[in-house]
């Protein structure tokens, strides 16, 4: 009976426990996220491919999300919030202790010791929301991101000159494969010369 009592009274920290985990894991997926957003858009940039803006929002989304559902599903041992509660209330061991406990003549005293301490403590008390160095690169990976979105947009002079310099080497591009378009074909007919050959490999 006092087992089951014990037990009902971590359910609390249990889910405090969980909730911070998942503030925590949230975190470190939003900056993966983040980050593989920020190389999906620099490969935009450099025209590698192309890339939406709804997908670059939905890899930090789905970055959070998988974080925290990590933390949501992971196991999570009743002994082991037992222990973080020892030692972030400073009760000397009394929850774990009373939680591992077998069957003897101590056992009764141990859990209304237990149960006693544990009253005096709340679990926002022992387990708060801190930011974290994972918050501070996702808030910064995020910053980056916007800075590559939108900087090619901003009306600044390097900027434009950049703009034009990438089309006017574009349709240089164009041009060369619209010259080199009637050689490369007629190569491939069996009347093609070796010097014709020989001037489309290069």
């Amino acid at each position: 009976m006092r087992h089951d009592k014990l037990h009902q009274r971590l359910r609390p920290f249990r889910f405090r426990v969980r909730t911070v985990l998942s503030w925590r894991y949230a975190a470190i997926g939003g900056a993966l996220g983040a980050a593989a957003a920020l190389l999906a858009d620099l490969g935009d940039w450099r025209g590698a491919w192309t890339v939406e803006p709804l997908m670059l929002i939905g890899f930090v989304l789905a970055g959070i999300a998988l974080g925290a559902a990590f933390a949501v599903w992971r196991p999570l041992p009743t002994e082991a919030v037992a222990q973080l509660i020892d030692r972030r209330a400073e009760l000397k061991d009394r929850v774990t202790t009373a939680l591992l406990c077998g069957e003897n003549p101590f056992l009764e005293p141990l859990h209304e010791d237990a149960l006693a301490h544990l009253v005096l403590v709340r679990p926002s008390q022992l387990f708060r929301f801190r930011l974290t160095a994972w918050h501070g690169a996702m808030a910064l990976l995020i910053v980056a991101l916007l800075v590559s979105r939108f900087l090619p947009q901003l009306p600044l002079p390097f900027i434009a000159s950049l703009r034009q310099d990438r089309k006017e080497a574009k349709k240089m591009v164009d041009q060369v494969r619209r010259v080199l378009k009637p050689v490369t074909e007629r190569v491939r007919e069996p009347e093609a010369s070796r010097l014709e050959k020989r001037i489309a490999k290069y």
